[in-house]
């Protein structure tokens, strides 16, 4: 059996699975977020529980969906094949940018259809259900078939000039790391690395530190990153200043390390 058949059949036998109504389920104490919305923590779940570790842990959709496009993993539903993540926008946006997002597996591809299973759906469920490919609901799909051949993890794009948070995604209030970060910058604790280099770039750090790098994107990491953020747009009015930390912020903290030769 190939690693994509394992994960498929392992993920169609956990269809019909229940949790309390709220949001407890035994997928949210293995990724240990219990208790909030499931459905990217039972994708992760599922590649897990058959020995694939994902490149990035993550229970927010759009930081998924982001990071995804940030690493040229991102593909069409109609493009989907087992194995891969589909990402729903029930906006209708085809963004995926927002809270009113979805995810699940793919399963299977018949016809002009995805077929997928998911978690958080119907009553507090897991669910296989069948979606026509290119719908206006679904934003597109994680290409992990890299995860099944023993390829590369992700494709890595020559940067010119090298920024050292290229692949990072965009982290915003809500945004949860899972676990502690002994390294800097850190893929996989994209929060905790955004806290860690404003305060470095402030010149706020040990005992006067601006943030404290616990891996949590709330209100005080989002106002300070508001304020980082208009600060730099005195310099350059393009500068959005939302509080959340995008590709043009990750680069202007690569930019403010680079003065402070670290």
């Amino acid at each position: 059996m190939t690693a994509v058949q394992q994960l498929v059949e392992h993920a169609l036998a956990e269809v019909g699975y229940a949790g309390d109504g709220h949001n407890h389920t035994k997928y949210g104490q293995e990724f240990g977020y219990d208790g909030n919305a499931w459905c990217a923590i039972f994708v992760w779940c599922m590649f897990e529980q058959v020995g694939i570790n994902l490149p990035l842990k993550s229970a927010y959709v759009p930081t998924i969906w982001s990071w995804a496009r940030a690493h040229g993993l991102a593909i069409a539903s109609t493009e989907a094949n087992p194995g891969d993540q589909i990402i729903f926008d029930w906006t209708g946006h085809e963004t995926a940018a927002g809270n009113d997002t979805h995810t699940g597996l793919v399963v299977e591809r018949t016809g002009n259809n995805v077929v997928t299973v998911e978690g958080n759906v119907g009553n507090d469920q897991v669910l296989r259900r069948t979606w026509l490919a290119g719908g206006t609901l679904i934003a597109g799909c994680v290409n992990w078939q890299s995860m099944f051949s023993g390829g590369p993890r992700f494709p890595l794009a020559p940067q010119n000039p090298p920024n050292r948070f290229a692949y990072f995604p965009t982290v915003a209030r809500g945004s949860l790391d899972q676990g502690e970060s002994g390294v800097f910058p850190d893929l996989r604790h994209p929060v905790t690395t955004a806290q860690n280099a404003l305060n470095i770039a402030t010149g706020r750090e040990g005992d006067n530190r601006l943030l404290s790098p616990d891996g949590a994107f709330g209100p005080l990491t989002e106002t300070a990153f508001r304020d980082f953020q208009a600060f730099c747009r005195l310099t350059d009015p393009a500068v959005a200043v939302t509080g959340a930390v995008d590709r043009t912020t990750w680069r202007l903290l690569d930019y403010f390390l680079d003065i402070k030769g670290r």
